[in-house]
């Protein structure tokens, strides 16, 4: 166990936005578990390229991928993300919130907002293989 918490000590990232209220509403969203900002791309028919930003909740650190970096603009929540998006987030003014309607907290989720989206489109177009991103 102690292998694996100083894996998580190597990296930090301070890449995005994220409000008070978002912070405490997290906190109760989380119950103890860990969210992973992550990505997929692909080349679709035609030469599309799909890809956007996953956002999951794991259980455990040794479900973290390697060299996963901790985003330090949440600090009362395990938040981390892969290290190729930290610069991306910088780059298209990653705002960390959580969207749904509040009258059903059971559908409310953690989301990613951007202010700039070129960025955003170059990441996937620069990174899209026929048979997507593999961890």
């Amino acid at each position: 166990m102690a292998l694996q918490a100083s894996r998580f000590d190597e990296a930090h990232a301070s890449c995005m936005t994220v409000d008070v209220a978002t912070r405490m509403e997290l906190h109760g969203l989380a119950r103890g578990r860990i969210l992973l900002i992550d990505y997929f791309c692909v080349v679709g028919r035609r030469g599309t390229v799909l890809g956007d930003v996953t956002l999951r909740w794991l259980a455990a650190p040794a479900e973290l991928p390697r060299g996963a970096a901790r985003v330090d603009d949440v600090p009362n929540v395990p938040v981390f993300i892969v290290p190729e998006l930290a610069p991306l987030m910088v780059a298209v003014g990653g705002r960390l919130t959580v969207a749904g309607p509040r009258w059903a907290p059971f559908w409310r989720h953690p989301v990613i907002t951007i202010s700039n989206g070129e960025p955003w489109v170059d990441f996937f177009e620069a990174r899209a293989t026929r048979f997507g991103r593999r961890p």
